[in-house]
């Protein structure tokens, strides 16, 4: 499990172990950075990262007693009231959903309850905090606004009450690209699962160049996989390929013996051209005003990307989950 928040922490003797810790004055609130994406959500607070992958169900599993990777959530006294599970390992549920379809404006604000309270410094039951958030487009912005406020949240059997104090909502990718952009202006091709966000940061005059959000992500290259792998008539879901694709055994669900090693690669050159080429088309004006050029995102971590990004002259963003929620946390 993570640790707790790092700043001005103290320990509660006589009911917690020594190393349970919490923020040292309840009346104030904690900064968080979080980015809700189709394939996981990610927090930052200044200390700890952590992430979840996001699929969720409303049918909470009958086994299991949930886990960092697994979140069971119920959320009372909250226009967000509600109670669902989160995370791994939750396939065999027939409700599962993913953020993918459409679905990201409904579940936003309920898995950033889900992901606060359970950062929550263990013990603390009112638990204050102000969010700068990444918004993938502007119109995401009233689905967030339902977070400010109180709300009672119970994760895994744990319950504190969150109260979001102040909510400062940022462009997708924006984080990354101030993290990355040092002494020069830098642009960010973040190829996230439902979009491709073209993102710059000009450090010279501490502001954003632009942003722009592109149609087509990573899950349009898992789906085209799926397509090909659909031999049999039993087309294989774009998670179980996924799966395949982050074990690098490329085996559909990571490890059933079925390869789909051929697939992707058939389909991987065309999907990052693609890519590519509309980067270019579309947000040239950015690339004009910046030397440094990085791909980020999930799909910056595929395989075959950073031989790409070689040959055209493109960095590679490490840890891109958590350097977005780092930059967002420093704007």
């Amino acid at each position: 499990m993570i640790s707790s928040l790092s700043t001005h922490r103290k320990t509660i003797q006589g009911t917690l172990p020594a190393s349970s810790k919490f923020v040292q004055n309840r009346s104030e609130s904690s900064k968080l950075a979080i980015a809700v994406g189709s394939g996981f959500v990610k927090v930052y607070d200044g200390c700890d990262f952590y992430k979840l992958r996001s699929l969720v169900t409303e049918a909470i599993p009958v086994t299991g007693n949930g886990s960092p990777k697994q979140l069971r959530v119920e959320i009372s006294n909250s226009k967000l009231s509600s109670k669902f599970a989160v995370g791994e390992n939750l396939e065999s549920s027939t409700a599962l959903q993913s953020l993918k379809d459409g679905l990201k404006g409904e579940w936003c604000a309920p898995l950033a309850l889900a992901v606060l309270a359970y950062m929550a410094p263990v013990g603390l039951e009112l638990f204050n905090v102000r969010l700068v958030c990444s918004l993938p487009t502007p119109n995401m912005a009233p689905k967030l606004a339902p977070l400010k406020g109180l709300h009672d949240v119970e994760v895994n059997g744990r319950r504190v009450t969150v109260n979001v104090t102040d909510i400062k909502p940022l462009p997708e990718a924006l984080g990354t690209a101030y993290y990355l952009a040092g002494d020069l202006a830098t642009a960010v091709v973040d190829l996230g699962y439902q979009n491709t966000t073209v993102a710059a940061f000009d450090p010279s005059v501490s502001q954003m160049i632009d942003v722009l959000s592109l149609k087509t992500g990573v899950g349009s290259l898992f789906e085209a996989i799926a397509d090909l792998v659909n031999e049999t008539g039993e087309r294989p879901s774009a998670e179980e390929v996924r799966l395949g694709v982050e074990t690098r055994t490329f085996e559909l669900n990571g490890y059933s013996g079925v390869s789909f090693k051929e697939a992707y690669w058939r389909c991987f050159e065309p999907w990052l051209k693609a890519r590519v080429n509309d980067a270019k088309t579309q947000a040239g004006h950015i690339f004009g005003k910046c030397p440094n050029k990085f791909f980020a995102g999930g799909g910056s971590q595929l395989p075959g990307v950073a031989e790409v990004a070689k040959k055209i002259g493109v960095g590679i963003c490490p840890e891109p989950q958590e350097i977005e929620v780092r930059g967002l946390y420093r704007l």
